[in-house]
């Protein structure tokens, strides 16, 4: 049992160490008792912060715990390191019953998160276009299709055939752009290919 419960606890702080998220624990004092690589970056603090005071590490993190702890704060606000480094989203979360016996503190990387945010608007635009793409293709076809016919008729002066001429070449440009437009939104397949590493 104990080579299981050392085993558990071992995987525990490899993952812990290994996540993209900032977690910090901190005890009723307010003392740093775990730390993982995350957190230590995006605080900026090197190595040795376990049992130093929360207060010395990083001030602003500090005052917004109290004031979660006195129930003064209700959303965290964004932070920064002492010396400028990135802004921090804290969470906090408590491990027992008591605020006071101790805090998880959850830290996200804003920067990532507006990234995150920005991708998801890009993708939904890449569907809106294409949908746009789609509708924009029947009525120009109708368009197209409607001025090849006219381009035949026997009774078409030489003007109008010529304007005839400029209808299809333009709906051919806006045909082209349109296929530009879906082929972007589609992306393409990735295509393995065995490499030779010796060579």
């Amino acid at each position: 049992r104990g080579i299981d419960l050392a085993n558990m606890s071992q995987l525990t702080e490899y993952v812990i160490q290994r996540m993209q998220t900032g977690i910090v624990v901190v005890d009723h004092d307010r003392c740093v008792r775990l730390i993982n690589a995350s957190a230590a970056r995006l605080l900026e603090i090197g190595g040795g912060a376990e049992g130093r005071p929360l207060g010395v590490i990083c001030p602003a993190l500090d005052r917004q715990l109290q004031g979660w702890w006195n129930d003064e704060i209700e959303d965290p606000a964004v932070i920064r390191s002492a010396t400028g480094g990135p802004e921090v989203m804290p969470r906090f979360a408590s491990l027992g019953d008591d605020r006071r016996a101790g805090t998880l503190i959850f830290l996200e990387d804003t920067a990532a998160m507006a990234q995150q945010a920005q991708q998801l608007k890009l993708a939904s635009l890449g569907r809106l276009t294409a949908g746009i793409a789609h509708e924009v293709r029947n009525p120009l076809g109708a368009i197209s299709h409607a001025s090849q016919l006219l381009a035949e008729s026997p009774q078409l002066g030489s003007g109008d055939q010529r304007l005839t001429e400029i209808i299809q070449q333009h709906s051919e440009r806006v045909n082209d752009i349109i296929e530009n437009i879906l082929q972007l939104s589609r992306g393409h397949r990735a295509r393995p290919e065995a490499i030779a590493l010796r060579p």
